[in-house]
């Protein structure tokens, strides 16, 4: 609210007990204002503090989008009807006032099947983010206002990443701490029991009890849904990946290299690329017209010189950006990209 540096006479509602003739509410149908932005002043309650809460429910089959009033600072989010496989997308107010704070509840505790997306509108963003979600089951996120854009001030929002250059677990299992040396070059999950041991100072990839190579092996650019709503190029996430320290092929076995990604478009192409930022390179371009976040695009990685479709065997940062590469998309509409990830599958 604007701030006020002088006195003005203020309207009170006054609700009183006809039968005790109590006054038991006193309410300001107005903006109140405690203290000046130069001389600050304190408020003390004795007795409960009570803030407005709404109550937003997916009730589509598909996706739902609801967007979240200014005056909900307690925004309980339910499941309602949507599908296991669908999501409930909120977007923040495009009016906010600096402090404004909403709390963003699950309070269906479905959000790890049913993801609560929490959108913005325009360039507005999140932390830097154009979508923060909700996906664990009772999961809270917190944001304000503040100079211009939102802020996450607490979240029990999950986290693929454990730790500071840590690998992502799976089901709660983390690859062996001899892995630490790999762990700074690759940032991903092992799909199976497989650990990383250091041979003659180089990590290597072991085979398992059963003496099996792994069938598969997921590193991820992006995990947590991401979106944009342009036409020119913006980059979504990334990591450093290095195909060195992985097992190649041979042995018996081949090895096939994907970068795959699963996402959607609001409307018209949705266009997903992968981009060696060391070497300055498109390596794969991924489309979709699709309008729900069913589809799996891939396309495959070879290793040699730095080419389309070509990447080093070496270390190299890599980005996952992506735009409207056909239709007039509207401010609201969006490329979404659920995740998007390196595939290393052995055959």
């Amino acid at each position: 609210m604007p701030i006020k540096n002088d006195t003005s006479q203020s309207l009170f509602v006054v609700v009183k007990n006809n039968n005790t003739g109590e006054i038991e509410q006193i309410a300001v149908p107005h903006d109140i204002q405690v203290g000046m932005s130069n001389d600050p002043f304190d408020l003390s309650l004795f007795g409960r503090f009570s803030i407005n809460v709404g109550t937003y429910t997916g009730n589509s089959a598909s996706n739902t989008v609801l967007a979240i009033k200014s005056s909900d600072t307690s925004v309980n989010v339910f499941k309602g009807t949507a599908g296991a496989s669908s999501k409930i997308t909120l977007t923040v107010p495009t009016d906010p006032k600096e402090g404004q704070l909403h709390f963003i509840k699950d309070n269906s505790g479905t959000a790890a099947t049913t993801n609560i997306v929490v959108q913005t509108i325009g360039k507005v963003t999140i932390d830097g983010a154009t979508s923060k979600t909700i996906n664990t089951n009772y999961g809270l996120l917190i944001i304000g206002w503040s100079s211009g854009s939102w802020h996450v001030f607490s979240s029990t929002v999950a986290n693929s990443v454990t730790g500071s250059g840590l690998w992502h677990s799976v089901s709660g299992s983390l690859v062996s701490a001899a892995s630490n040396l790999l762990a700074n070059d690759v940032d991903g999950p092992q799909i199976n029991s497989n650990v990383v041991t250091l041979v003659a100072g180089v990590p290597k990839w072991t085979a398992t009890s059963s003496g099996a190579i792994a069938d598969q092996r997921l590193f991820p650019l992006i995990t947590g849904l991401q979106t944009t709503g342009q036409s020119s190029i913006e980059t979504l996430g990334g990591c450093s990946f290095n195909p060195a320290v992985i097992q190649a092929t041979g042995g018996g076995v081949t090895r096939t290299i994907l970068f795959a990604a699963q996402f959607f478009t609001t409307i018209g192409t949705g266009e997903v690329t992968l981009f060696d930022v060391d070497d300055n390179v498109t390596i794969a371009t991924l489309t979709t017209t699709s309008t729900i976040i069913t589809e799996v695009e891939s396309a495959t990685i070879t290793i040699g010189s730095v080419a389309s479709g070509v990447i080093p065997n070496a270390k190299r940062k890599y980005e996952v950006r992506a735009r409207f590469s056909a239709g007039s998309p509207s401010v609201t509409d969006r490329v979404a990209v659920e995740w998007a990830a390196f595939v290393i599958t052995y055959t």
